[in-house]
């Protein structure tokens, strides 16, 4: 992982480089709820397997890492770009909308798919 800039950080996943920005909301909720950029990004590449079918699609996701704690909704706004839109307050948060759900404890990671 590569810091760029205060909202930017480049890791790899599924053996590809992937820009990953904080949206500013995003850097504002994690600041609130004491939740380290960082940290979503672990989570995130823990999830990357479910997330990978994801890359093609420009439809927001929910990600509850229950090992880390950590809640975020992402988009994809390209196959090489991932936006974090907003970071939520813990793994119990309710999410508003028809959004695919990444859920990820120590042992396992499941993809839910939203039903049209």
């Amino acid at each position: 992982m590569l810091q760029i800039n205060k909202y930017e950080y480049l890791v790899t996943l599924w053996g590809e480089t992937l820009k990953i920005s904080f949206s500013p909301h995003s850097i504002l909720r994690c600041k609130q709820r004491q939740k380290n950029p960082k940290s979503i990004i672990q989570s995130i590449m823990s999830c990357q397997e479910r997330i990978k079918d994801l890359r093609y699609s420009h439809q927001r996701f929910t990600i509850l890492d229950y090992a880390y704690n950590n809640a975020c909704i992402l988009a994809f706004n390209n196959p090489h770009k991932l936006s974090v839109v907003t970071v939520l307050d813990g793994v119990d948060a309710w999410t508003e909308g028809r959004l695919d759900l990444i859920t990820k404890t120590k042992r396992e990671v499941h993809r839910y798919v939203c039903a049209d």
